[in-house]
């Protein structure tokens, strides 16, 4: 898996767009979580949750802010990331488990990989109009683009979802009991999530 700044640093946000437009912005929201600030779960979970999974919808930005997410929870379930001013490592896993199940719950459908494939087809030129509309800031949410966009989002975290769950699945042995049954809800939403 790749590490959560590689996952910012190499994902083309400005080729996604979350509730408010452009993710040209998810770089700085989502690189919150990284910095040594005592509120940066809250503010960084906040951005993730008011943006890129806004009421529950899914964008083309949650899959890769949903990657992120899952690296940094494997990098703090390994012992390569501690999040810096923080003693309370468990509030961080439960949190960062609880995104990955929220996505998971927001993103399961009942299509087969087939029709998601028929609902997402959009063509180069389509997309291409719509992603220019959205940096314009013009109104677009009533497209058709739109629409085949969100499943082509639901596309790709069905793909994504083996990866999710690896880095869930250390925490299903997890000494701390509110770990491990946080970890079993999130491992649940992204099998269903996946067809796994």
């Amino acid at each position: 898996m790749p590490t959560a700044t590689d996952i910012l640093r190499t994902t083309d946000w400005a080729q996604t767009f979350h509730a408010y437009g452009s993710a040209a912005d998810a770089p700085e929201g989502l690189s919150t979580l990284l910095r040594d600030d005592p509120d940066a779960l809250s503010k960084g979970l906040y951005y993730f949750n008011s943006a890129i999974l806004h009421q529950g919808t899914v964008y083309t930005a949650t899959p890769p802010a949903t990657l992120f997410v899952a690296a940094l929870l494997d990098d703090l379930a390994r012992g390569r990331w501690v999040p810096a001013g923080h003693d309370d490592a468990e509030r961080w896993r439960i949190a960062l488990l609880d995104t990955l199940r929220e996505v998971a719950d927001a993103a399961a459908v009942d299509e087969t990989d087939a029709e998601l494939a028929d609902l997402s087809r959009l063509s180069e030129a389509e997309h291409r109009e719509f992603l220019d509309a959205v940096r314009a800031d013009e109104e677009v949410w009533e497209e058709h683009a739109l629409e085949a966009l969100t499943w082509q989002a639901l596309v790709d975290l069905r793909a994504a979802a083996p990866t999710l769950l690896e880095a869930v699945r250390p925490l299903l042995t997890h000494d701390d009991p509110a770990t491990r049954l946080h970890a079993e809800d999130a491992a649940s939403a992204i099998a269903r999530l996946g067809r796994l």
